[in-house]
């Protein structure tokens, strides 16, 4: 079974010719075996005019080489020999009375810009190159830039040596080519000092090169993806030890949370006790300005209260006790609710500053996994729901602290009516008697008594001078009365 499979079965459907034969029989045969597009690559300016008036002939007027710029085009006395090198010692030995018959400044461009150029040539392609001395440039650079795979049949004009300055010999050139996936058909040159060396594509040859490039592509991209494996597995690994430590906190936090919330409840009860305790004294404190608005329409009904003074004034000398007493209890509650708002609202503070802690361990857990940030997330609406929990108890404070001022400035304000409504009643009942009228102040650091409660022993003097003092007596008691 044959396996050196080469193009020649394959038509070729484009021709390059970089550096055309300078003989125009050459030339012609070179063109009548072209197929398809020709495409001429000529650095003489005045020959390229001349080429272009063939009929479906492209022509490019520069040479080809490393750097793009102008350059030197050198002829020979030799026909067909020209370069932009200067010729070594092998070619003026190989050719004796070498000599420089002409220099003309020609466009230079680089293999990548004339691969450019040549960008709408479909392959496969018939390449002729006559370059000396930039034959390893032009074969190189088209190499790299993926031209060289569309070329189906090659053909390299050469010295066997060096024959100008940079220039690769025949073997070198050979070598390279055939790594390519050419190989070499002949040599149709009889001078032994240059050859025109025939190459076709080797396509076992290239689908080899291909097939080992990319496995080789293959094993490299298998190491990095096992190296990628590895990483991952790792980051897996530390994510899983992660999620962890973040279900840990994420069930401490609940934990936390629970606590918050049956102290909230705890509160939220302690407000409810404090509320029907207002609600209690506000229903005393009526029952209180009730039983005064009857005291004074018994003062305004003197008749009637003068028949049973005695048993009214020990009722409002109880009544006034009782409420003093009321008034001390009430006054105890206060200061105990007091105390227990402060309390309360130190344990709110505490709390806040523990839920500014959950959030910061909450935020972190949210930032690791995506089933913590879940998790997480129902911890922060419950935190909400705590943080809403305490402004209501903090405005449930306020609440009952209003109502307490309220309360205080009401027993503020019965206070001194109840002790003007007694004196009062005392004044009726000693003046009824024609007594002296005790000090208010001493009936309030002294309490009633049962000996306060008897009326007391009238003083033996004159009538007209005891008239005159029971006068002198009451009017500062309208003064004490209408503070």
């Amino acid at each position: 079974m044959d396996l050196d499979v080469t193009d020649r079965d394959i038509p070729t459907s484009g021709l390059i010719v970089i550096g055309p034969p300078l003989a125009d029989g050459a030339l012609d045969d070179l063109l009548a075996s072209a197929k398809g597009q020709v495409v001429l690559v000529e650095p003489d300016p005045s020959r390229a005019l001349r080429l272009r008036a063939l009929e479906g002939v492209r022509v490019i007027d520069a040479a080809i080489g490393q750097k793009a710029g102008q350059n030197s085009l050198v002829q020979f006395n030799f026909p067909g020999l020209r370069s932009l090198f200067a010729p070594t010692a092998a070619l003026k030995e190989a050719l004796p009375g070498l000599r420089e018959v002409g220099r003309m400044t020609v466009a230079v461009m680089t293999p990548a810009e004339l691969a450019q150029e040549l960008e709408d040539l479909t392959g496969p392609l018939a390449l002729h190159v006559n370059a000396p001395g930039a034959e390893m440039t032009i074969l190189e650079g088209l190499a790299a830039h993926g031209f060289l795979a569309r070329v189906a049949h090659l053909q390299l004009r050469c010295g066997t040596v060096p024959m100008v300055e940079g220039a690769a010999s025949r073997a070198v050139l050979q070598d390279w080519v055939l790594k390519q996936g050419f190989t070499l058909t002949g040599n149709s040159s009889d001078d032994p000092d240059w050859a025109e060396l025939d190459f076709h594509v080797d396509l076992v040859a290239r689908a080899l090169d291909e097939t080992r490039a990319e496995l080789a592509t293959s094993i490299e991209t298998g190491k990095k993806q096992q190296t990628q494996i590895a990483a991952l597995e790792k980051d897996l690994s530390d994510s899983r030890a992660a999620l962890k430590s973040r279900e840990a906190d994420l069930a401490k936090a609940n934990d936390e949370r629970d606590t918050a919330r049956g102290q909230a409840e705890n509160r939220s009860k302690r407000i409810a006790e404090l509320e029907n305790t207002v609600n209690e004294t506000r229903r005393t404190l009526a029952e209180t300005e009730k039983a005064l608005g009857d005291a004074q329409q018994n003062l305004e009904e003197k008749s009637d209260a003068l028949k049973d003074r005695d048993q009214k004034i020990a009722t409002l000398e109880k009544e006034l006790s009782d409420s003093r007493a009321a008034l001390k209890s009430r006054e105890a509650e206060l200061a105990k609710a007091n105390d227990e708002r402060d309390t309360a609202r130190g344990q709110a503070e505490n709390r806040s500053k523990r839920i500014a802690e959950l959030e910061n361990t909450v935020n972190k857990a949210q930032e690791d996994t995506q089933q913590a940030k879940s998790d997480l997330g129902v911890a922060l609406r419950m935190q909400m729901l705590a943080q809403s929990d305490l402004q209501e108890l903090q405005v449930r404070f306020r609440e009952v602290e209003k109502a307490r001022a309220s309360q205080q400035a009401l027993l503020e304000k019965l206070t001194p009516r109840l002790q003007q409504a007694a004196h009062q009643l005392q004044q009726l009942h000693l003046a009824e008697n024609n007594l002296d009228v005790p000090d208010p102040a001493a009936i309030d650091d002294q309490g009633p008594t049962d000996e306060s409660a008897k009326p007391p022993k009238a003083k033996p003097t004159p009538k007209a001078p005891r008239k005159a003092q029971t006068k002198t007596t009451r009017k500062p008691s309208k003064k004490t009365g209408s503070r």
